[in-house]
């Protein structure tokens, strides 16, 4: 796995917390529309299992992203232990920004006040840094 594939996972990870944020939202929304109608006649207890069956999936979704969130944050930190032992300030400060706050290389270069053509060079280095801290770690 090449440094920038390592460095990225925390980006899956964080769109898979979202994602499955966002279907637990939906659920909330869909067991909160689901309405109870009464009648004399007696009948299954559909309207119960669907909201019993929504706030299961529900629970099921919220462990999971209990999980990934465990997840990232092993990930951030071993991450940011390689990013501390690279020795240009530059490089360390190119690929936390990109990397952990999740900014583009043209946001960065306008924080860091330099061109985009520099980060993208800065950022090429870093990965080259990173990956032999990693390399040695290991």
């Amino acid at each position: 796995m090449t440094a920038k594939e390592y460095l990225y996972q925390l980006k899956d990870i964080d769109d898979l917390i979202n994602s499955n944020q966002e279907e637990v939202d939906r659920l909330r929304a869909m067991a909160t529309n689901i309405s109870v109608t009464y009648s004399d006649e007696p009948h299954g207890s559909g309207t119960s299992d669907k909201v019993g069956n929504t706030v299961v999936k529900i629970a099921d979704l919220e462990n999971e992203i209990n999980d990934l969130i465990d997840e990232l944050v092993d990930l951030k930190r071993e991450i940011i232990s390689i990013i501390k032992q690279i020795k240009g300030i530059r490089e360390r400060t190119i690929l936390i920004k990109r990397y952990i706050n999740n900014k583009t290389l043209e946001q960065s270069a306008v924080e860091m006040g330099i061109s985009y053509i520099w980060a993208r060079k800065i950022h090429g280095m870093a990965l080259l840094e990173f990956e032999k801290v990693k390399k040695t770690k290991s």
